[in-house]
């Protein structure tokens, strides 16, 4: 086993590390900027080093840097966790260089994955190879086929996606990732893929030691999205059938095998109205819904995973996982969804918890804390598990009901909306429905109720009453009232504490 795990990465990715790794009995260092210094991962860690950079919007994207402080800790293992340098190759190869474990994979190419996973049997869609101008770009659009997906390599959280529907708006897709790569600071390789905007999507955590025996775990369905990041994950997925879970199950060792993959990964697909699975990709990195399948299987798939990377074997039989029950997890992001989901960044001033059997709060943030504009906008997962669906889905209305977040806005709101929808409880719900304004809207007017409006009209008249800019209160209550149908959520919460 490792002695000292080196973990390069900050917010709740960081503190899940710690956790895993205190819990291996190993010594755990974390790299901390600014104000990370306060954070949960820098408060349980048993070491703690600075870095910064002048020549990197964040010192978490810095190689050079990260790497001299992973020197100087002495550690003997680097975990990357999940966004930052986790998909950087050069920090990879620079960690393993030095003679020190870097716990992740990097499976190579794209289309070589996309070969490997054909060789197995599974089916995939049309796709390009990777691409890295914009003439290589244009003349292989046509052969995948409209609507497309343009995908950069080393994208993640959803950032380096967009949906091209048609030839005329595949240069702006292409600028677009190319500002987004810039910004950064990944290359700006891409693959154009075929997009199925019907389609649901899963994901399969699979773990292999370096023996060859693997775990074909559950699989996550990860459907639930906007612009491509995942804003509500569950576990089973409720339109993968016995036949198809078979399917891909029997496949999978065969891909693994081709990759010798050692430790964790995901396999990506796309199920489309018919029920077939279409092959996506293979993540090498630890998934931000890996706690989805831990609270699932009774696995600690990030304590696993670094256990495989020291050289152990596996700690349990497939035979053993369990599979009973459902989980679902909601991703809580410091967003807007009343102004276009734009970041919220600034302190923290109230956090309320939600609580009760059956219900998990994985968080790096509370009250006093600050969201920093910097980083990703991930505060909080939200975790429920009951006997089925139907129950684990009541347990969530209920947890999110319990939550509140003050100081800063979240996208909180449009997920109390999103699991009281008939078509999220028929898992009618596909990955791009959420991609347009007047959904959101929509979302959003079905949280307001006769009390709400009354609390509303209430706050408006006292708000007409001692505010001098009445033109701009009546403005926002003739957009619909959103905005005053929050307020009341909160007065009625305030009315609960006093």
């Amino acid at each position: 086993m490792f002695k000292k795990v080196f973990i390069a990465n900050r917010g709740l990715p960081a503190a899940n590390c710690v956790k895993a790794v205190r819990e291996l009995k190993m010594k755990s260092v974390v790299a901390y900027e600014g104000d990370d210094l306060r954070s949960v991962a820098t408060r349980t860690s048993d070491e703690v080093i600075e870095i910064s950079s002048h020549s990197k919007p964040t010192a978490y994207l810095d190689v050079d840097v990260m790497v001299e402080a992973i020197e100087k800790s002495g550690a003997d293992a680097v975990h990357p966790g999940y966004g930052f340098l986790a998909k950087n190759k050069d920090f990879a190869a620079k960690i393993k260089e030095k003679g020190i474990t870097f716990i992740g994979n990097d499976f190579g190419s794209k289309s070589e994955i996309r070969d490997l996973a054909i060789q197995s049997g599974l089916a995939v869609l049309p796709s390009s190879g990777v691409l890295k101008s914009w003439n290589d770009v244009d003349s292989s659009a046509e052969a995948v086929g409209y609507p497309l997906i343009i995908k950069v390599l080393d994208s993640y959280s959803g950032w380096g996606v967009r949906v091209v529907r048609s030839a005329e708006e595949l240069r702006g897709a292409w600028d677009y990732v190319q500002k987004q790569c810039e910004r950064h600071e990944v290359s700006s390789q891409v693959v154009l893929e075929k997009y199925l905007a019907d389609a649901h999507q899963v994901e399969v955590p699979v773990l292999r030691d370096n023996k060859g025996r693997c775990i074909i775990l559950p699989e996550v369905d990860t459907t639930v999205q906007r612009r491509f990041q995942k804003l509500l994950v569950e576990s089973p997925s409720p339109v993968v059938n016995k036949d198809l879970r078979s399917k891909i199950e029997s496949a999978l060792p065969v891909l693994l095998n081709k990759l010798d993959l050692v430790g964790y990964a995901t396999v990506e697909f796309l199920i489309d109205v018919q029920g077939e699975a279409y092959f996506l990709d293979v993540e090498g990195d630890v998934q931000a819904a890996h706690s989805v399948t831990g609270l699932f299987t009774g696995l600690n798939i990030m304590r696993e995973q670094i256990r495989l990377h020291a050289g152990e074997a596996l700690s349990i039989l497939p035979e053993n996982i369990k599979r009973q029950g459902h989980v679902l997890c909601v991703f809580l992001h410091a967003v807007d969804p009343y102004n276009k989901f734009r970041p919220s960044p600034g302190k923290v001033e109230y956090f309320q918890s939600p609580a009760g059997e059956g219900i998990i709060l994985q968080t790096a943030v509370g009250a006093g804390d600050l969201v920093s504009p910097n980083y990703d906008s991930l505060i909080a997962k939200v975790i429920v598990s009951d006997s089925s669906r139907t129950d684990a889905i009541s347990r969530m209305k209920v947890a999110l009901e319990d939550t509140f977040i003050e100081g800063i806005q979240s996208n909180l709101p449009i997920m109390r909306a999103i699991v009281n929808t008939e078509d999220f409880a028929r898992a009618e719900i596909n990955i791009s429905d959420l991609f347009s304004e007047e959904k959101r809207v929509q979302l959003l007017r079905s949280l307001r109720n006769e009390e709400d409006d009354e609390v509303a009209s209430v706050l408006a008249a006292l708000a007409l009453n001692t505010d001098a800019n009445a033109t701009q209160i009546m403005a926002s209550a003739q957009q619909g009232g959103l905005l005053w149908s929050m307020a009341s959520k909160v007065l009625n919460r305030k009315k609960m504490e006093f």
